[in-house]
Parts: structure tokens; C-alpha cells; sequence
């Protein structure tokens, strides 16, 4: 095996100590409080290490925040790749990320705590990773959607899922809206603008 092979299993073996003890940190002090040398005790790293892994805080806490993203895309892929329909997938996953993304209390204050921005604008900042996940995520739904003629040819895989971001913004941010709520705005609002004319 090569040096340069052992160094990298290293930095993936340390940034996932790292990024394990940051989170045993935040469900203990949460993440406001914790600080890098919590993390760095927490992972039986010296300080050093943890900052040559992550330079910084800010740098650690969009790398947790990403691994959390990654989780709730990971689980919306699936269900969406499980439905029969456009209109099925479309429900299941607005309803579904907007249900895990609320209930990830440390996904949230880690966005908040990583920037003045917040959550929302993690979620549709330009420069967030969500855009290229969520095409990671409806790419094949968008393909079959196409060929079976239930989706407008008109519009690109960039220009839907853009759009989706804010709808789930949007939905984010209505509390008020249940599963059932949101079911209904989507289906009244969101399909008919995605469904090709007949």
C-alpha cells in the first residue's frame, strides 16, 4: 500500500472520529457550546489534528450539516425511486424532506450556528450542495416521468428541482401546514405547473 493511500485512509479515518465526537458534543452541550477542544477530547485527538482535518469551525460544521443533508437525500431517493407515479414522487418527497429536515433539531443548529443565514437559506443559497443532491435525487423520476409523457418536455432537470428548493422552502416555513396541508398545496400549486398538456 502507498504512502499516499495510507495518508488518505487516515484524514477519512479522522474526519469520521471528528465528525462522530462533534456529535456526541452537541447532543451533550449542544452545538453553540461545544467547542473544538471538546471535540478534539471527545475524538482522543489532540487539537492539532482536529484543526489540520477541519481548519476551522465553520468548515466542521458544514461538513456535519452536509453528512446530515446527505442522510435525508439518501432516504428520499429511495422512496421517491419506490412510487408509481410523477405526482406520487412529487408528494412523497416534499412531504418527506420537509418532515426529516424538521425533526433534525442538530441539523438545524448546526446550519444556524455556521452562519447568521439559518436553515432556510441553507436551503436555497445558490452556493448550497441541495441543488446538485436534489438532482442526484430526481434524476431518474424526471427520465421516466419524460418518457411516459407526464412530465413538460420544456423544462430541464436544473430549472424543475430549483424551483422544487423553494417550494420546500416554502413549505418549510408554513408550520401551520400538516402532511395533509402540504399534500393539498402541492397537488393544487405544484402538479399541474410540472404536468405536460395533454
Amino acid at each position: 500500500m502507498s504512502a499516499r493511500h495510507n495518508s488518505a485512509e487516515l484524514r477519512q479515518s479522522n474526519q469520521s472520529r471528528i465528525l462522530r465526537a462533534a456529535l456526541a458534543c452537541f447532543e451533550k452541550y449542544g452545538p453553540a457550546k461545544t467547542t473544538m477542544e471538546n471535540i478534539a477530547a471527545t475524538a482522543c485527538m489532540d487539537r492539532k489534528t482536529v484543526y489540520r482535518t477541519y481548519t476551522n469551525r465553520t468548515k466542521l460544521l458544514d461538513a456535519i450539516a452536509l453528512q446530515r443533508v446527505n442522510d435525508v437525500v439518501g432516504r428520499v431517493k429511495k422512496a421517491v425511486d419506490a412510487c408509481a407515479s410523477l405526482d406520487q414522487a412529487i408528494v412523497k418527497g416534499a412531504t418527506l424532506s420537509v418532515r426529516l429536515f424538521r425533526k433534525d433539531k442538530i441539523f438545524i443548529s448546526v446550519v444556524e450556528s455556521a452562519n447568521d443565514r439559518g436553515v432556510e437559506l441553507y436551503l436555497i443559497d445558490p452556493d448550497s450542495p441541495i441543488l446538485k443532491l436534489m438532482l442526484s435525487v430526481w434524476h431518474d423520476v424526471f427520465v421516466t416521468a419524460r418518457q411516459r409523457g407526464e412530465l413538460r418536455k420544456d423544462l430541464s432537470d436544473t430549472e424543475i428541482a430549483n424551483w422544487l428548493r423553494g417550494v420546500y422552502f416554502l413549505i418549510f416555513l408554513r408550520v401551520d401546514l400538516k402532511a395533509k396541508g402540504q399534500e393539498a398545496l402541492l397537488r393544487k400549486f405544484v402538479l399541474p405547473a410540472l404536468k405536460q398538456q395533454r
